[in-house]
Parts: structure tokens; sequence; C-alpha cells
């Protein structure tokens, strides 16, 4: 025969309908929408706020405590290096002019051929005072010596 529009062998009337549940016989038992009592406290929101207000303000004086300390000792700190910055700064003079007198006696040396050379003579041509350039001559020892003397 012939066969229904789904490649069936029943045409769609002749389907059998679906059955849908139903309640159980009796129906269904009553739904319980009472409010259950739980062992939980029943704590006012007035004391959770006030608990919560004292302990932020607690832990804002932590803060506040750590800050004052933290600044005490940024200040003892800068009080003992600018205390502590002559001292220093006359050490590394000392050694800038051995430094100097080391690069001058090499250069007296080095230039004894050279008519009308300055021994020590800035090469800058200026009234002020120009700091050394960074090179191995200044920093003899630091970064290792570049000459044997």
């Amino acid at each position: 025969g012939r066969k229904g529009p789904r490649g069936g062998e029943k045409k769609p009337y002749e389907v059998e309908r679906f059955k849908q549940d139903g309640p159980p016989p009796g129906g269904f038992p009553p739904i319980d929408t009472e409010r259950k009592s739980t062992n939980t406290p029943n704590i006012p929101s007035w004391a959770i706020i006030g608990l919560t207000i004292s302990m932020m303000g607690y832990g804002f004086y932590g803060v506040w405590v750590g800050n004052r300390e933290r600044r005490a000792l940024k200040l003892e700190k800068w009080f003992i290096r600018t205390t502590m910055l002559p001292l220093v700064q006359s050490e590394e003079d000392v050694k800038f002019l051995a430094r100097q007198a080391k690069k001058r006696a090499r250069e007296a040396e080095i230039m004894k051929d050279v008519p009308g050379w300055k021994v020590g003579e800035s090469v800058y041509h200026s009234k002020r005072w120009v700091e050394p350039p960074l090179n191995a001559m200044n920093f003899n020892g630091r970064w290792g010596p570049l000459h044997e003397e």
C-alpha cells in the first residue's frame, strides 16, 4: 500500500495520539506553604550594622597607626642619610682627588712630547667647572684597571 507523508507505514490520521500524564488517582497531596523555623539566631539589623562599623573602625585605626609608624621610620631614615651625607661626600672627594692626581701624572707622561700642552687644563674652554667624563681613567680600579702601574 501507500505510505504516509513521512515515509512511515501509517498515515497521520491513523497514528495513535500520545497519552497525557495526569494526576494520580485521588489527586496530589496538599503543598505545605507554612514557614519553617530554623535554628539561625534572629539578629537585628542595627546590631549587624553596628558590628560592621566597629570592625571597619578598628581596621581604619590599624591603618592609621601603621601609616604613622611608617612615616616616622621614613623621617628617621632621611635624617640619618642627610646626617651622613657630608662624611660620605668627603670620602668620595678624597677618592676623586687621588684619581685626578693619578690621571694628571699619566697625562703628563703621555703628552710630554706635545709642545704647549698644559697638564690638567680643561678642554672645554669654559670658566665653569665641568665634571670629568665617565671613563676607565676616572674609575680606575672600579671597572678594572685600564693599564698596570
